[in-house]
């Protein structure tokens, strides 16, 4: 048998396969990773080989599926109400069995009001469409925050389907919103991001529709698999979400401290830090930040602001001024750098100044051959991951007669990318008026 018909053959078997398992699975909380990996287990290593074939074959059935109305929508019905109980919270229970409208994540709630905080029974809820909500609250001693589907039931509001993430599984999500933003953006259903032991943030699809899924999950011979907590979140429903991040950490700084009416801030310690962690905390904004800046119309404009998360600003450090390309995360209120992310000196950011309209071009043309030297070590190029270009600003080292890419650095997608180029003269204006 030649090489081209064995490969038919796996092809076959593979969508054989697949059309079993696709009838046998339910879509609402099965992604497309999980799906692989089971054909893998059974199949063969060299499934992964048709990563295309099995998305286009999973497509072909959502979109298939979707169009039997009445069927997907009684599925999903049935789903949410299995999918009620939380035992991190009190009154899930009662969620079960109720006969009740359920948001489905679909167009319904498109005309849904843009998230705002309003306050009820001393919780902070912001709604993510009619029936949904992000609430903060406190259960025998731990602080929750609680997504969730809420139902009205004898004048009152009662929780319904949906999950509740004790702080540190919250922090986790909120440090990976970029990611999450990219995956959605690419419908990339093999995406997942731990967010504590049993908890995962997925990108999956339903109805043609992607959807980010907040779950609990649970093992099961050996193999991690996702439980009836949790609840898929639309685009619309996602974006609200993040919107809202800064005023969901301060409701959970004021839980935890309950004796402050006002979010904690920590005060500026005196030590100097490392510049590739130094980089300022992202507290200043308006009339401070331009202060800070200077004189400047262009210099005013920093930080540049690169996504939710990301962003680009000037330091110094032990006299040295450094133009700071850095991913954030938040504690107590604050924005602090973290360790994705360059500091690069001014002789290496003129280059990179030098290199911007190439490095556009070469972003354009998907040229993934196209480099630009920043120093010695460091450089810039255009690179691919999970089918998405970046440019990756970054610092390498050699071992064993290879140049591999090291810790320092950050990749960006297109759009940040874009977003810096626009703020290079504002940071070039800054780092001039640094003190030589």
């Amino acid at each position: 048998m030649s090489a081209s018909e064995g490969s038919g053959s796996k092809a076959n078997a593979v969508v054989a396969r697949l059309g079993e398992i696709l009838q046998e699975v339910d879509m609402a909380i099965t992604t497309q990773r999980q799906i692989t990996n089971k054909l893998a287990e059974e199949l063969g290593e060299d499934v992964y080989e048709y990563k295309a074939l099995i998305r286009d074959h999973v497509a072909k059935f959502v979109a298939s599926h979707a169009s039997q109305e009445g069927a997907a929508e009684a599925t999903e019905s049935q789903h949410s109400l299995s999918a009620a109980a939380d035992d991190n919270m009190p009154n899930d229970e009662a969620a079960v069995g109720d006969k009740r409208k359920r948001d489905t994540g679909d167009d319904r709630n498109a005309g849904a009001k843009a998230p705002k905080p309003s306050q009820e029974d001393d919780e902070l809820a912001v709604e993510l469409s009619n029936s949904r909500q992000v609430r903060v609250s406190k259960f025998k001693g731990t602080v929750y925050v609680n997504i969730r589907e809420w139902y009205d039931k004898d004048g009152k509001l009662t929780p319904g389907k949906g999950i509740s993430l004790q702080v540190a599984a919250w922090k986790e999500l909120t440090a990976n919103i970029d990611d999450i933003a990219t995956a959605v953006s690419d419908a990339d259903t093999d995406y997942a991001c731990k967010l504590s032991q049993k908890h995962q943030a997925t990108v999956k699809m339903f109805k043609g529709k992607t959807q980010v899924d907040l779950r609990e999950y649970y093992e099961k011979d050996g193999e991690l698999l996702p439980g009836k907590k949790g609840i898929a979140l639309d685009r619309p429903q996602w974006e609200k979400l993040v919107e809202a991040v800064s005023v969901i950490n301060a409701a959970l700084q004021q839980q935890q401290a309950p004796g402050s009416s006002q979010p904690k801030t920590l005060p500026a310690r005196g030590k100097q830090h490392d510049p590739e962690r130094a980089a300022p905390a992202a507290g200043t904004s308006g009339a401070a930040a331009q202060e800070a800046a200077g004189p400047s119309d262009q210099a005013s404009a920093l930080p540049i602001q690169l996504s939710a998360m990301r962003k680009a600003d000037v330091s110094d450090f032990k006299g040295t001024v450094y133009v700071n390309i850095r991913e954030y995360y938040e504690k107590d209120g604050k924005q602090l750098p973290g360790k994705k992310g360059i500091s690069l000196p001014a002789d290496q950011f003129q280059k990179l100044l030098e290199a911007q309209a190439s490095l556009t071009e070469a972003l354009a043309a998907q040229d993934t051959g196209f480099e630009a030297a920043l120093s010695g070590k460091r450089k810039a190029s255009i690179s691919e991951f999970k089918g998405k270009l970046m440019v990756n600003i970054r610092e390498f080292y050699e071992k064993d007669g290879q140049e591999k890419p090291g810790a320092k650095g950050i990749s960006l997608p297109p759009e940040q990318w874009h977003k810096l180029v626009a703020g290079l003269g504002a940071l070039d204006a800054a780092l001039k008026e640094q003190p030589t």
